[in-house]
């Protein structure tokens, strides 16, 4: 029979746990509202640097290439926000594309897809972006893997940021 230790322990324990969630909550809360796909794992948010101005989230699904529909999905999120997408710029294709990463040790080849979008008031910038990565010759993903990065910058001059990455966003300020 569990005694007033045990209870008081796990009261603690439930305490520290509630703590936590809604720690997290605020500690990535440009991520909050993003959609998770379900079945996504290796699930993770990062602060990059010493600010949380700029937050990243890393899943991986399994989905047999080309499947968009994680790309679909995350990009409905933005647009349901009332962000606005970006044209693909000079470097960048629309769809999936590849290139050959040389970086690594093979080399491989990265397939991927990207969208941009700039918050309406142009003080965030959201890069999303999935990807494969199979041996260099190969001309299509030789798994099924498919590593998602939504990265989001916030206190920024979001159309400087996009003409620094050769991304066109010039629509008007919202008023």
């Amino acid at each position: 029979m569990a005694g007033p230790m045990s209870q008081a322990l796990l009261g603690i324990a439930i305490l520290i746990a509630v703590s936590a969630c809604s720690n997290d909550g605020d500690q990535f809360a440009l991520l909050r509202d993003i959609p998770i796909p379900d079945g996504a794992k290796d699930v993770k948010k990062l602060q990059l640097g010493a600010s949380s101005k700029n937050q990243q989230l890393y899943f991986v699904v399994e989905r047999k290439f080309p499947a968009s529909d994680t790309l679909d999905q995350l990009n409905a999120h933005f647009l349901r926000e009332k962000w606005f997408a970006c044209k693909n710029g000079p470097g960048w294709k629309d769809g999936w594309d590849s290139f050959v990463d040389e970086s690594t040790k093979p080399p491989q080849r990265v397939h991927r897809i990207v969208s941009f979008w700039v918050r309406p008031d142009r003080r965030a910038f959201a890069q999303v972006s999935g990807m494969y990565s199979s041996p260099a010759s190969s001309s299509a993903p030789s798994n099924t893997d498919q590593k998602w990065l939504v990265l989001v910058q916030e206190d920024v001059d979001a159309l400087s940021e996009a003409t620094r990455l050769s991304v066109q966003c010039n629509r008007e300020k919202s008023t």
